[in-house]
């Protein structure tokens, strides 16, 4: 039987297929915001983008958000 991240690869490798991506993909457990912000460190990265869920529409930022915005080490885009 799969286990839960084998699983997770075959569906993402599914809909990249389906919308022509070739995006690289990084599966990580442990907490979201150190697991995250640990994997734009390595890579470098120049922006992060995150999506906002609709309980953000007020304009306020919910704890998992303003801390990423906090301690990130590149700029943050949020949509």
């Amino acid at each position: 039987m799969l286990d839960e991240e084998e699983m997770a690869r075959q569906r993402i490798a599914e809909l990249q297929g389906k919308t022509g991506s070739d995006a690289a993909v990084c599966i990580v457990t442990g907490p979201v915001k150190d697991a995250l912000l640990n994997d734009v460190r390595e890579a470098s990265a120049d922006v992060l983008v995150i999506g906002r869920s609709s309980r953000g529409v007020s304009g306020r930022l919910d704890d998992l958000t303003y801390s990423l915005v906090r301690d990130s080490p590149c700029p943050v885009v949020s949509v």
